[in-house]
């Protein structure tokens, strides 16, 4: 399980990539109006800000229309492919592609975690070979249209949940 961290300087942060999107959404759609619920395909679905060795990062779910890249479409680390791969694998699809799995429609390496955990190992030399995705601290998940609070999915929960031995 994901423990979703409270700490202020990870809210502070995730607050801030919020209100990027949507001033960057009021520059290309000025008149847009975030009560109504046709707005929601201008914004990536969930946004969440993970942490590593006090570093913060923030990643947006892929979709939505904001100009903001999806890391994961320029390359992914190795450690965070391997886990996407495995877990695309148990659910039978390919990465970034829909699949059903139970009723329920998972996305393998599409969610804002993946972009976020991404974008952290891209960027931090220090990471040691020991290193275990379940070491990355997130924030909860938010819909950043409504800020309102969203459940990890499953896959998520699989790749960056609690192992053996792991805080």
């Amino acid at each position: 399980m994901i423990k979703p961290q409270k700490e202020q300087d990870m809210l502070n942060h995730l607050d801030a990539f919020c209100e990027v999107l949507h001033q960057k959404c009021r520059l290309v759609y000025p008149n847009l109006n975030d009560d109504d619920s046709k707005t929601k395909i201008f914004y990536p679905a969930c946004i969440v800000t993970c942490k590593y060795n006090d570093k913060l990062y923030d990643g947006r779910s892929k979709s939505g229309t904001v100009d903001i890249p999806f890391s994961l479409d320029k390359s992914i680390n190795k450690i965070l492919e391997n886990k996407l791969l495995e877990e695309a694998k148990l659910y039978k699809t390919e990465l970034f592609k829909a699949t059903t799995y139970q009723g329920e429609k998972i996305y393998v390496g599409s969610c804002a975690e993946d972009d976020a955990a991404n974008q952290l190992l891209e960027a931090d030399s220090t990471i040691p070979p020991t290193f275990s995705l379940s070491q990355i601290k997130f924030t909860q998940a938010i819909r950043p249209r409504t800020k309102q609070e969203w459940p990890y999915c499953r896959v998520c929960q699989e790749i960056f949940g609690e192992e053996d031995g792991n805080p």
